[in-house]
């Protein structure tokens, strides 16, 4: 099949040249990333006489064409490649394949367990960031993209990785400790244990005397804001941790708010109809 045709038509005393461009073969050059080709029906004036030189240029970008495009296809036919990293006791692989205009097709898959323990790929870092382009399969998480550089993409993927593993592992060493408790001012207890069903979780457990938090309540103070239970005689509020440094900031938000309420009193109260 001819690559390029040319026609040459005269219309209102003026010759024209209208080139019809096989569709794949300007396929494959655009895959190529050689954009030079003539446009597919477009007519371009010309001056009698030119034929031959038109051809020659014709020939001239065929030829550039089909040295880009045999240079894609040797590219298409290098072999898929898989590596593996181990992070925090994981395997995360990343699946490199050829894919158009020089470039790659890569798949980040973690399992779903190392997900679980990061809350969200979210945290893998901003390079990973697109939370639409994470897909679950087969217990997996997998994350596509289309790069021009893998190695320099690898690269970027191992730093992550490394941060990952470190927080994880923070995380693992954390979930480590025993149950902790707490004596805030007031008789306000906190317990920090594992949380029931949430195994990468934590939970703040915070028992407090009902009068204080009524008071703290009545006084529109903050801590009187939470969503406070009952436990029998006592007031009671849960939340789960991450954590450890989201249990410490609970734990200071909690003290600052109790002894807020312990110097708040009420010097004054009206109703009135």
């Amino acid at each position: 099949m001819d690559k390029i045709k040319i026609n040459l038509v005269n219309s209102n005393g003026k010759l024209y040249a209208v080139f019809h461009v096989n569709p794949q073969f300007a396929s494959k050059a655009y895959w190529a990333g050689y954009h030079d080709l003539p446009r597919d029906e477009k007519r371009v004036e010309v001056k009698p006489g030119c034929e031959e030189q038109l051809i020659a240029e014709v020939k001239a970008k065929i030829v550039a064409a089909e040295a880009a495009i045999a240079k894609h296809e040797e590219f298409m036919s290098l072999p898929e490649e898989t590596r593996t990293l181990e992070v925090a006791g994981h395997k995360v692989t990343v699946h490199f394949e050829p894919w158009y205009y020089f470039s790659w097709h890569v798949e980040v898959s973690i399992p779903s367990a190392m997900k679980d323990e990061l809350d969200s790929p979210s945290l893998l870092g901003k390079n990973f960031d697109d939370e639409d382009g994470w897909q679950t399969r087969d217990y997996s998480f997998t994350l596509s993209k289309i790069v021009k550089d893998k190695e320099e993409y690898f690269e970027r993927i191992q730093e992550e990785m490394s941060k990952a593993a470190k927080r994880i592992e923070a995380l693992q060493e954390w979930r480590l400790q025993p149950v902790q408790n707490y004596e805030l001012p007031g008789g306000v207890q906190v317990t920090i244990s594992p949380h029931k069903h949430w195994t990468s979780h934590y939970e703040a457990d915070v028992i407090a005397p009902k009068a204080l938090i009524e008071k703290a309540k009545a006084c529109g103070l903050k801590l009187g804001e939470r969503t406070w239970g009952t436990k029998d005689e006592h007031a009671r509020w849960w939340c789960p941790l991450r954590d450890e440094a989201e249990a410490a900031r609970v734990l200071g938000e909690l003290r600052s708010e109790v002894e807020e309420a312990l110097a708040t009193e009420i010097v004054a109260q009206y109703s009135v109809n």
